[in-house]
């Protein structure tokens, strides 16, 4: 059975009867200076965008709206360039200000990961030859790929996930410790988020972090601060990396322009661990990864008395020594889960769900459910059940 990748993107520009309508028009390499605005009745209106395609400037008319959709990041710029924000941002940049919103670029999430790598016994296969670009390691996986579409090149690089609530948490003990941080760190701006990761917190059976597996080394212990560098491995033996990533965190920071020049790259500043409920939790998953690793059958296939890495991932059990780690591989690796989030816009816009008149008359009998998953958001659900 022959396999084809397929996704949004190559839906969208391989169906031909949308692609070949009259109304739309794909336009690409073209960098979004700003969205134009005009005051109407002391309200700032959405006239159109303000476009450089090869280095020549086009204005777009907007005939409806404009619909800004340039993620977690880029999203706020667009807003700021366009006057959209803190007035002292803008004012500073030499922006005029057309509504003025402090609230813009705020709320900035991120969710933190470290981990740590196992060296397991000779029969068990691991990427590791990949990644030190062993010549036949690499001939190899291309031919298995490309004859019969199997090997390391046909699976996922990640093996198994594993949700779980704060182990810590589940005693009398633990739980007065629980009570204790959230008492001492609560946020001072009291939130919908911020009261819901609370409560996951306390829970026996809601996941607040996520263990993963891979089957290669993981570079916890030097620079990765970019993305190809984080399996890069100096080791030579093969290796298993269990890691961690936050589900939840209450840290939250900012991403703002630098300047009035769309070329230039927001600033962004995540504040990890400013909220040090964080680091505490974070700390406690990491240091169970030992419990993990040591437990069947997993322990079957690390090799007795192997090397863990970094050199430094053998801490024991003190709390203070894991929170030590989770930081050393942060400074290391700029660990990001590549999760950005909830960057706030400000609610300069009326946000609301619209059904066409005529599709509502047609199916009065349809309900709207709305359901969330046990892992991380990235969306909101909704389930049209029609009669």
């Amino acid at each position: 059975m022959a396999l084809q990748r397929s996704g949004a993107i190559q839906q969208m520009l391989t169906f031909k009867p949308v692609q070949n309508r009259y109304n739309f028009h794909l336009v690409t390499d073209a960098l979004v200076e700003k969205i134009i605005l005009e005051k109407a009745s002391g309200e700032a209106v959405a006239k159109g965008v303000k476009v450089t395609i090869k280095g020549v400037e086009h204005t777009f008319q907007a005939g409806k709206e404009v619909i800004v959709a340039a993620g977690a990041l880029n999203s706020t710029k667009i807003l700021e360039l366009s006057g959209i924000g803190d007035a002292k941002v803008l004012s500073s940049l030499g922006i005029d200000v057309y509504v003025e919103n402090s609230n813009v670029g705020e709320n900035f999430q991120d969710h933190t990961s470290s981990g740590m790598s196992f060296e397991v016994i000779d029969e068990i296969q691991t990427l590791d030859p990949l990644n030190r670009q062993e010549s036949k390691a690499i001939v190899a996986a291309v031919s298995a790929y490309q004859t019969e579409r199997t090997g390391p090149f046909a699976g996922a690089a990640i093996s198994s996930f594993a949700y779980m609530p704060v182990p810590d948490f589940q005693t009398p003990k633990g739980k007065a410790e629980l009570e204790h941080l959230l008492l001492t760190h609560n946020p001072v701006k009291e939130s919908v988020t911020t009261e819901f990761a609370r409560s996951v917190l306390s829970s026996a059976d809601k996941s607040s972090a996520f263990y993963f597996v891979y089957a290669a080394h993981g570079n916890f212990g030097s620079n990765a601060s970019s993305a190809k560098n984080i399996t890069i491995s100096h080791e030579s033996g093969n290796f298993l990396t269990i890691a961690c990533e936050l589900g939840y965190t209450l840290s939250r920071g900012s991403v703002h322009i630098q300047s009035s020049s769309a070329l230039d790259s927001p600033i962004i500043d995540p504040k990890y661990f400013s909220n040090p409920i964080d680091l505490d939790i974070h700390a406690r998953f990491i240091r169970y990864i030992h419990n993990i690793a040591a437990t069947g059958p997993m322990a079957s296939i690390l090799k007795p008395g192997g090397h863990i890495s970094p050199s430094f991932a053998v801490f024991g059990t003190e709390l203070e020594a894991a929170k030590y780690y989770v930081r050393r591989t942060m400074i290391f690796r700029v660990a990001s889960a590549w999760h950005l989030c909830n960057v706030t816009f400000g609610r300069w816009w009326r946000f609301e769900l619209k059904a066409d008149r005529l599709w509502h008359q047609k199916h009065q009998g349809c309900r709207c459910k709305y359901d969330t998953f046990d892992s991380e958001k990235k969306s909101s659900v909704y389930c049209l059940c029609c009669s």
